[in-house]
């Protein structure tokens, strides 16, 4: 005969059943009669590390004399064919194994007179007996109730120990998701820590003042004017570079023009400031910078910066609330939004650092062969 192989079943499914079994425990049944066979009243303990070893999904098969009887604990019919034998329906926490059919047969045929002449003279032995084995089941059970607490106890803190030793970065893991990758994320140890914006209404700090000396330094100091440098050729792909981006010539030791994308949002923060009506003429006064070029260049400067600023505000929506706060006014108490809100902030400081050690030296110091020649493909259109 071939075997009889266990029904899938989920691991939610099996302890169910597993639990279940625990407390049919608690209600002691007998199957008497001359025709079975008791496996016993409760769970024994071999019955108990079974049903543990099925909801790890261990093939384990449960025998009842040569026949695998692993699938009867799913029977809900009241017999079940199997061979020269048969099982009766039964509950989890009971197994009964009948007779070979045909002894079972042979038993049906005998005749009643004096089958059971001595019955009432053994029932105060069989009650005996009955609670023997019952109690022997009861502390046979709870010692197993107590390996099974031992064991798991035992795999959940290896389990702990195993995820615990694995010290995930999520500071790194985070930044690696939510941006382009590039050498920062290689080179900077990126960490995220709680920031309180200062965004008081009317006391200015050093980069909200009128244009000046000391408010250009302070700017300056971010490291928003920092020429671009040269990362080597290995990091462009995965950088988002193609061989048509710009690139050092092989005799200069190779490599790709980058600037950090954030100096550049920040430069475009500052473009605005010094456009504002306010700053406007001091700036255009001083000829500097991008208030070198004709009204229209600067113009179309300005507005590519505000675009960009746009652009990545959205990609980075902040998802914060800000709640409101009452503050005096002559007429009564008035709301406001506070603005003075907490927020995770990579670490500026290491990444201003990073880009401005970078850069390459200044175009009037680099040898008239520094750039590598570029090929017919690589030129963009001028109206770009």
């Amino acid at each position: 005969m071939s075997e009889m192989r266990p029904r899938p079943a989920g691991v939610f499914s099996n302890a169910v059943v597993f639990l279940a079994t625990a407390v049919v425990q608690s209600r002691p049944r007998f199957t008497e009669g001359p025709e079975s066979r008791l496996l016993g009243p409760y769970l024994s303990c071999w019955d108990y590390w079974t049903l543990v070893m099925v909801v790890v999904e261990f093939p384990v098969h449960v025998y009842c004399g040569d026949i695998n009887i692993t699938e009867s604990l799913d029977t809900t019919s009241a017999a079940n064919p199997i061979g020269d034998y048969y099982l009766a329906s039964r509950s989890p926490a009971k197994f009964v194994c009948k007779m070979p059919l045909a002894a079972v047969q042979e038993e049906q045929e005998k005749p009643l007179t004096g089958q059971y002449d001595n019955e009432y003279d053994s029932e105060e032995e069989e009650s005996q007996a009955s609670r023997r084995r019952r109690q022997s089941s009861w502390r046979e059970n709870i010692g197993c109730t107590l390996s099974l607490l031992v064991v798991t106890s035992i795999v959940s803190a290896v389990m702990g120990a195993l995820l615990a030793s694995r010290n995930v970065d999520l500071d790194k893991r985070c930044s690696a998701y939510t941006s382009q990758y590039s050498p920062v994320l290689k080179d900077v140890k990126i960490k995220y820590d709680v920031v309180a914006f200062n965004g008081s209404f009317k006391a200015q700090t050093i980069y909200r003042q009128n244009a000046s000396p000391e408010v250009d330094a302070a700017w300056e100091a971010l490291g928003l004017d920092s020429r671009a440098g040269v990362i080597p050729l290995s990091e462009g792909p995965a950088s988002g570079l193609t061989p048509h981006h710009v690139q050092v010539s092989e005799k200069h030791g190779g490599g790709y023009f980058v600037n950090v994308e954030g100096m550049h949002h920040l430069h475009c923060l500052n473009l605005l400031r010094k456009g504002l009506w306010y700053n406007y003429d001091y700036y255009h006064e001083l000829g500097e910078h991008a208030f070198k070029n004709e009204e229209p260049i600067l113009r179309l400067h300005v507005s590519h910066c505000l675009d960009t600023l746009r652009q990545v505000l959205m990609c980075n929506m902040d998802t914060g609330v800000l709640g409101q706060v009452w503050y005096g006014h002559p007429e009564g108490p008035q709301a406001f939004p506070d603005f003075q809100s907490r927020h995770q902030c990579k670490n500026f400081e290491e990444i201003r650092d990073w880009a401005v050690a970078l850069q390459a030296p200044p175009a009037e110091e680099l040898p008239v062969d520094y750039m590598k020649s570029p090929l017919a493909g690589d030129v963009m259109p001028g109206d770009m």
